[in-house]
């Protein structure tokens, strides 16, 4: 069974900065970098991975296995801890990005979001200004990276017996 962890994490990115919006009453339409899709010709904020790395070892369910219909399955839990910059642009783009950073490290209701969507606040850098150029226009742009945390859990088939037969007997397992 294949898992979709970048693409996960995006999704759950997107309802973050629309959660957050919702909060703060922002205009600020949440994009996935490098998506081939055009520019918004809105005020936006794009979502760049930078970074996702698996730290530690999983963590496997011990003991007994649950057994669903018959079907021994072993849960896997990996941690994560993910790289994201978020870049604001547009008309508003220093206002919404300074207030997005400022609501990062004591508004519960803002960490809530977070919670809900399965990611852990852990840290975040300072704001820079990094304006862009199109054409011969240049479009202001503000960034800041955040470091979160974040869990997948698996959960996997193994075979499993009841009993065994040696030289003939069956022997019950404990």
């Amino acid at each position: 069974m294949a898992y979709d962890i970048y693409t996960d994490f995006e999704k759950s990115m997107v309802k973050v900065i629309q959660g957050v919006n919702a909060k703060l009453n922002i205009s600020c339409m949440p994009i996935v970098s490098h998506s081939s899709a055009p520019e918004p010709t809105q005020d936006y904020v794009a979502i760049n991975t930078l970074r996702l790395i698996a730290t530690g070892r999983a963590d496997s369910s011990n003991g007994p296995v649950t057994i669903n219909g018959g079907i021994a399955t072993q849960y896997l839990v990996q941690n994560y801890e993910v790289v994201v910059q978020l870049t604001f642009v547009g008309k508003n783009a220093g206002n919404n990005a300074m207030t997005y950073h400022s609501q990062y490290s004591g508004n519960t209701p803002y960490r809530e979001i977070f919670t809900k969507n399965n990611l852990a606040i852990r840290r975040r850098t300072d704001v820079r200004r990094s304006p862009q150029l199109r054409e011969n226009v240049w479009v202001n742009a503000y960034s800041f990276d955040m470091t979160l945390g974040f869990a997948v859990r698996t959960a996997h088939e193994i075979d499993w017996a009841d009993k065994i037969t040696v030289n003939g007997e069956l022997i019950p397992l404990p």
